[in-house]
């Protein structure tokens, strides 16, 4: 459980006192957000920290949907999406010299690397047979 962006008592025996609150502190120095809510910051009275919530709180959904415009039409990522085949081949090899020619290919959807009729899949580390994907044939070492 989180202690941010929670409203308490400097002193739990003087509720008329100063409150508190613990801002988020952003790792990034460039970052959007000012100073007065970073980190702990200190209030004369609950009114004054319950207007500074609201503030950043306010802030944090204005900086959402700035970087969610900012990502409109990004295609940085394009790759990775998923969804359209010829994103997720990286590449196929053509291996000459075996009694019949073998083709890999790397998907990178799956984590699978496929070796004419064996599919390794990098993520459980396990080697099939393109038609039987319940049975494993063997582990990687």
């Amino acid at each position: 459980m989180s202690n941010h962006n929670k409203i308490r008592p400097v002193d739990k025996n003087n509720l008329n006192g100063k409150y508190k609150i613990v801002f988020s502190t952003p790792q990034n120095k460039n970052s959007k957000i000012p100073l007065k809510f970073r980190g702990l910051q200190v209030f004369n009275n609950k009114q004054e920290a319950e207007l500074a919530l609201k503030q950043r709180l306010e802030l944090t959904e204005v900086l959402k949907e700035k970087n969610k415009k900012l990502m409109e039409g990004n295609q940085r990522a394009l790759g990775n999406s998923g969804g359209n085949p010829e994103n997720l081949i990286i590449g196929t090899l053509k291996i000459e010299g075996f009694s019949d020619t073998k083709y890999i290919s790397i998907d990178r959807n799956n984590s699978e690397v496929r070796i004419g009729s064996y599919v390794i899949n990098l993520k459980n580390e396990k080697v099939f047979t393109e038609n039987s994907r319940v049975n494993c044939i063997k582990d990687l070492d």
